[in-house]
């Protein structure tokens, strides 16, 4: 088993780097059937989300960089996947991977605990308005693990400890042998 997701990183990676050497600034690609990941360039800096498309819906793993950014990441969802967000999965608090949660106001956030603590200490000290960041805050966290299911897959949440911040998440999906690790990779 351990392998097997080996593999499957190694390949959701590959594509990854693939998204960043190639095509437009941003885009969607898909992985396998059923999982996609949205890159975008910044700087020559590559940045992605994760997209997990079911027949109940979509999960986006990390919002991206700013609203703009996941409006044309929400875009590219309703044109290419034809399914709506039902969640957005938060893992790093920053804001290049949480700047654009204002634009899923209308999904159920999960993101873990600590996460919600750095985001709200980010918040406040870059004195976002209020507003904004009560529209950028989880619905719902979790402290070691959390699992659902959409559109008959179900979706493991997992915090294995301190990576590049103290509330990264990891997201797996056995069913299809993969794993969306966001920042906790590098």
């Amino acid at each position: 088993m351990t392998i097997r997701l080996a593999l499957s990183l190694a390949i959701v990676l590959a594509i990854s780097g693939a998204v960043a050497t190639q095509g437009p600034a941003a885009s969607l690609r898909q992985i396998i059937p059923g999982h996609y990941v949205y890159a975008f360039s910044n700087n020559g800096r590559l940045f992605n989300s994760g997209i997990v498309a079911t027949s109940d819906g979509a999960l986006v793993f990390d919002a991206l960089e700013t609203e703009a950014v996941a409006r044309a990441e929400r875009q590219a969802i309703a044109d290419v996947i034809k399914q709506p967000v039902r969640y957005l999965v938060s893992s790093p608090f920053h804001d290049p991977f949480s700047g654009g949660n204002r634009v899923y106001a209308d999904v159920f956030k999960i993101a873990h605990e600590n996460y919600r603590a750095g985001l709200i200490d980010q918040m406040q000290r870059g004195n976002v308005p209020a507003d904004v960041q009560q529209a950028r805050l989880p619905s719902a966290t979790f402290r070691d693990r959390m699992s659902f299911h959409l559109g008959g897959k179900e979706i493991q949440l997992l915090h294995l400890g301190s990576a590049h911040t103290k509330g990264d998440t990891v997201l797996f999906v056995p069913q299809d042998r993969i794993v969306y690790m966001s920042e906790v990779f590098f």
